[in-house]
C-alpha cells in the first residue's frame, strides 16, 4: 500500500516475500517518490540486518537496504519532523574473470548433471561459509565420482568466480 507517497518523500516500504525489491521501487517511483528505503523484516535473526539484494535493472530513483531496527525508528517517527537524504558513493568496474569447468568424459551428454559453486566471498563473511564449503564439497564430489565406476550421466563441475559481484 503506497497510498501515503506523495512526491519528493522518501519512501520506507518493508521488505516481504509477496512483492520483489524491483516491484517497491516501480511502486514508490510511480507515486512520484524521491527515493526508496527497504526495511528488512525482522521475523528472524538473518532479516534483523540491511536488506540486500538487487535490483536487476536501474531505476530513476535511489534505493537502499536498510536493518530492521532502523525501519522501525524511522516507522516511530512523526512524519512532519522526519527528513533525511540519500547519497552512495560508488563505482563501476569492468574486470576479467575466469571460471572453472570440468567435464566427464563418461556418461550420457543427453541428461548432463550441472554441479557448481562459486570461489568468491561476501566482504562481510569468511570465505569458507561462502562458499568454500561448496567448493571444496564440488571437488571432493568430483574425485569420488572418479573412482566409482561407469557414470549414467554426463557431469558438468563448475566453479564460477565474481558471483558476488554480480
Amino acid at each position: 500500500d503506497y497510498k501515503n507517497v506523495t512526491a519528493g518523500v522518501l519512501a520506507l516500504v518493508a521488505r516481504s516475500p509477496s512483492c520483489t525489491n524491483a516491484d517497491r521501487v516501480t511502486f514508490a517511483a510511480a507515486r512520484g517518490a524521491a527515493g526508496v528505503l527497504v526495511s528488512n523484516y525482522g521475523t528472524s535473526a538473518d532479516t534483523m540486518g540491511p536488506t540486500r539484494g538487487s535490483l536487476r535493472a536501474p531505476f530513476a530513483i535511489p534505493a537502499f537496504g536498510v536493518s530492521y531496527a532502523l525501519g522501525a525508528t524511522l516507522r516511530g517517527c512523526p512524519c512532519a519532523t522526519a527528513t533525511g537524504s540519500m547519497a552512495i558513493a560508488g563505482a563501476i568496474v569492468s574486470t576479467t574473470t575466469m571460471n572453472l569447468i570440468a567435464v566427464t568424459r563418461a556418461g550420457d551428454a543427453d541428461a548432463t548433471v550441472v554441479v557448481g559453486s562459486h570461489l568468491d566471498s561476501v566482504e562481510e563473511g569468511p570465505g569458507i561459509n561462502d562458499n568454500g564449503s561448496g567448493s571444496a564439497l564440488n571437488l571432493e564430489l568430483a574425485l569420488n565420482l572418479g573412482a566409482a565406476g561407469p557414470l549414467r550421466n554426463r557431469i558438468v563441475f563448475a566453479w564460477w568466480s565474481a558471483e558476488e559481484l554480480g
